[in-house]
């Protein structure tokens, strides 16, 4: 079942296939070697089977209207609307909410305006219980749990300006203690060990997994 099509981008039936065909290319040094391949680890971990659906492109909380019960009346800001994963699509988290997780749009600390990580995942727990309790845990409601984590790696496949700090915000999240500069650095001269390489593409493969 073809899932996207577009003129001049061709037809696709997953968002990995699409993905693998609009990958902005990169210059290469150690680091982006490094980020490359954080990307050729997680971008395939996508969901398989996620249709494309319309999506709103600045999907955040001043461009949604609601009335004074709560019940929405329209979506403003609609330009550049496209079609996009579910997982990435209606299903994601509000923008203001996963900014931690594109760290080169990302002010904190230096900006007062800007939540905190802590604050931000306080958030996103909140969020995705009270849409479970709405949807009653059916439907596409598993989708939004890690889409912070799938609209990183999709905007670092997509961008290279991003890529570099996205990779190394995947490797601080699943490498515990481990320093993520060190591990990028060495993913770049070849001298992570197999064994630490192994365990590492395991853990960002279940990041942006069901």
């Amino acid at each position: 079942m073809v899932l996207y099509a577009s003129l001049g981008q061709g037809s696709y039936d997953s968002a990995t296939a699409y993905l693998h065909d609009h990958r902005a290319p990169d210059k290469r040094s150690i680091w982006r070697i490094a980020a490359a391949k954080i990307i050729d680890v997680v971008a395939p971990n996508l969901p398989a089977a996620d249709d494309f659906v319309l999506s709103v492109p600045d999907f955040d909380s001043q461009n949604i209207m609601v009335d004074e019960a709560g019940n929405l009346t329209g979506i403003i800001d609609c330009d550049l609307v496209q079609t996009l994963p579910r997982c990435v699509g209606y299903c994601r988290y509000p923008g203001w909410i996963t900014r931690d997780w594109d760290p080169l749009m990302y002010g904190c600390p230096e900006s007062q305006s800007e939540n905190s990580p802590d604050e931000l995942e306080a958030y996103r727990r909140l969020y995705h219980e009270r849409l479970g309790e709405e949807l009653q845990r059916a439907g596409d409601w598993h989708l939004t749990e890690k889409s912070h984590v799938r609209e990183a790696v999709w905007i670092a496949t997509l961008n290279c300006t991003n890529r570099l700090q996205i990779c190394t915000k995947l490797v601080q999240a699943v490498a515990g203690d481990a320093d993520a500069d060190d591990i990028l650095y060495g993913l770049g001269t070849d001298r992570l060990s197999e064994g630490d390489w192994g365990e590492l593409k395991r853990k960002l493969a279940n990041s942006a997994s069901h």
